[in-house]
């Protein structure tokens, strides 16, 4: 249930058709998914494994990118902890004031 701050409420299976509904309970599953606990599984293994299951064509590619990014190697780490930045002086590295990209970054 979605309740407004005017005090009326819709269930959330209604709002877009229940999109947000059906991505929030497949998020639920993939967060108790087990198909990465495989050390030695290849990277195109485990996109092939996560791409057959049920859940996978609700939940936003960007959500599941995130989520296989947490199970990176520390070794893997942010553009600006490998330039020994703070996050917010890399932003300002890549994007000028007036809203524009740098070459390479587009």
């Amino acid at each position: 249930q979605l309740v407004f701050k005017g005090g009326s409420g819709i269930a959330l299976s209604q709002v877009e058709n229940g999109k947000p509904y059906a991505e929030l309970r497949a998020v639920r599953q993939m967060l108790f998914w087990t198909g990465l606990e495989d050390k030695l599984l290849l990277p195109t293994d485990a996109a092939k494994s996560i791409l057959r299951e049920v859940w996978a064509k609700d939940v936003r590619p960007s959500t599941v990118f995130h989520f296989l990014f947490s199970f990176a190697p520390t070794l893997l780490s942010s553009p600006h902890h490998s330039k020994r930045m703070k996050a917010e002086e890399y932003v300002n590295s890549l994007v000028r004031l007036d809203g524009g990209v740098d070459d390479g970054e587009a």
